[in-house]
């Protein structure tokens, strides 16, 4: 299992890389840094991405059929596993995303990794500590304050109340 700090590092080395250093990250520049290939097409309706790779080349394939939110997680998601798991084929049936730093099992430590990066560059903590500067409070109620955060980072509200608990900003 890769550590938290580690996977940290990472997506810090990437959005350098990339020269990126605002919301929303625009994740779909990121694969073509990698080498990575993304496609987009309407799949099965519980699938929602898949990682397939060989010597020659590696290919994300992304439902078309999800939600612009959506998309961009399964694509940080798949981002992810290329750059933190081995393997030839991988394949999410659900976006099923555990905001949590540490694994309770071994069975789906690299769902847990995958999902850290995911968060990681859709919301980068830096980016986050840096646009709640001037805000004194977090009111979860506030619909405008978490609706205007969501549409900054490209995320749903949920994601980001989930990212925004991960990092210890609301309890």
């Amino acid at each position: 299992m890769k550590s938290e700090s580690k996977i940290i590092r990472l997506v810090e080395q990437i959005l350098h890389d990339c020269n990126i250093g605002h919301a929303p990250v625009p994740i779909e520049q990121i694969p073509k840094h990698l080498g990575l290939f993304v496609v987009y097409k309407p799949l099965e309706s519980t699938l929602s991405s898949c990682l397939y790779r060989n010597r020659s080349r590696s290919v994300i394939g992304i439902n078309t059929l999800q939600n612009d939110n959506i998309k961009r997680l399964a694509l940080a998601h798949q981002i992810g596993h290329f750059l933190l798991h081995d393997g030839i084929l991988g394949v999410d049936r659900s976006v099923l995303f555990k905001f949590r730093n540490t694994v309770s099992s071994e069975n789906d430590s690299d769902e847990t990794e995958a999902n850290l990066f995911a968060n990681e560059i859709l919301m980068p903590r830096k980016f986050i500590a840096r646009g709640l500067e001037s805000v004194d409070t977090i009111d979860v109620l506030d619909e405008t304050f978490l609706s205007d955060m969501s549409k900054r980072y490209k995320v749903s509200s949920q994601t980001l109340l989930l990212r925004l608990n991960n990092l210890g900003y609301i309890l």
